[in-house]
């Protein structure tokens, strides 16, 4: 689990900064932030350490016991987080929502194969639908057509790409509820820029030949793509 970044906000340093600054300037509300900073950096601690001693080993029984119980307390303060009234989460969706986009059994074609040799037992993996793939693949050949453009620019690309993203039309499977269709453009544009920013030459795509993906026969099942294009996945 990488959380560098992440400890470097959540760690004892800034912890004990707030702490003082909450003595020295009377804000009893930052106390409660410094806790919350330090609860945070402990758990970080005991699950990225590969130090028996320090995360879950059983050589010294009275430190497990206390690890256990501690973890069993970050549970239940995650869980109680509250917004307000409501719980807090940073995204809520309903479980027709889910439904409309995704299947519980992957679509016959050769480039998923990687996809389902992980999933090692029934149900452990969703996987979306056809109406949802059509357009993850307009969203890719969007991606591609813009992106040669925008890479050296200094506008905000991810922006820039969830407008021309949404301007494509959703299919009706899509439920407009907890604006889903939105969710997975951002989700989507997120997932292409990352790998793009390490590559210099990317303006030629990653995934440069899947324009050949029109050659799928959606009714007939017919799975005519390009070897050249299966090996860029």
């Amino acid at each position: 689990m990488k959380v560098n970044e992440a400890r470097n906000i959540f760690s004892n340093d800034v912890s004990s900064a707030l702490q003082l600054f909450a003595d020295e300037n009377n804000k009893p509300e930052y106390i409660t932030t410094a806790w919350f900073v330090n609860i945070v950096s402990k758990w970080f601690i005991l699950m990225t350490s590969r130090n028996c001693s320090v995360a879950l080993g059983k050589k010294h029984e009275n430190v497990y016991n206390t690890n256990v119980e501690f973890l069993n307390e970050i549970i239940n303060i995650f869980n109680k987080l509250k917004k307000n009234k409501s719980i807090m989460k940073t995204c809520k969706f309903c479980k027709n929502c889910i439904k409309s986009v995704v299947s519980k059994t992957a679509l016959s074609y050769s480039f998923t194969k990687l996809t389902r040799l992980k999933c090692y037992t029934n149900n452990s993996l969703f996987f979306v639908n056809i109406e949802t793939l059509k357009v993850f693949i307009k969203f890719e050949q969007m991606f591609q057509h813009y992106f040669k453009y925008i890479v050296h620019m200094k506008s905000n690309q991810a922006l820039f790409l969830i407008k021309k993203f949404s301007t494509v039309k959703a299919n009706r499977h899509i439920l407009k509820c907890h604006s889903l269709y939105l969710q997975i453009i951002k989700k989507f544009v997120i997932f292409r820029l990352k790998p793009a920013a390490y590559d210099a030459c990317f303006p030629a795509g990653l995934l440069a030949g899947l324009e050949s993906c029109h050659c799928i026969d959606y009714d007939t099942g017919t799975d005519s793509i390009t070897s050249n294009t299966v090996a860029r996945f």
